[in-house]
């Protein structure tokens, strides 16, 4: 059978081994986390595309690339376009911006012609009939 002296030396050692181990994770711990917050932060981010979601997953905003130029896009609630910023459209307009009403039509367009000058266009509710302005036109 084993003394009291006997037990209380290994439990002390035991002891002392835990204590020294949790001490290691904790340094382990501590080098980890100050290795991470010293890490630099990168001078570019490259990406195809960044979206901003709502909690539901809801695409509400978007920056990608779209007909080899910048898009950047406002979602509406529904996910339908309401702002969109284009630095190209393959259409007859150059770098702009674009309002959508409700049924996903556009109805203003403010930016440039394919030529560079500057322009607005206006739209009916169903993106017939734009009526442009532009200077010296």
């Amino acid at each position: 059978m084993e003394t009291i002296e006997t037990r209380l030396r290994r439990l002390e050692r035991h002891n002392r081994i835990y204590r020294n181990l949790f001490i290691l994770a904790g340094l382990a711990l501590v080098a980890a986390v100050s290795y991470g917050a010293t890490k630099p932060v990168p001078e570019v981010i490259r990406a195809k595309a960044f979206h901003v979601v709502r909690e539901d997953g809801q695409v509400i905003g978007a920056f990608e690339s779209h007909d080899g130029a910048g898009h950047l896009l406002l979602l509406r609630r529904d996910g339908k376009a309401g702002i969109v910023l284009v630095g190209r459209d393959s259409s007859n307009h150059g770098p702009g911006i674009g309002l959508y009403n409700n049924s996903d039509n556009q109805i203003v367009y403010l930016g440039a012609d394919r030529f560079g000058h500057g322009e607005v266009v206006t739209y009916n509710s169903k993106a017939k009939g734009g009526r442009r302005l532009q200077p010296g036109r």
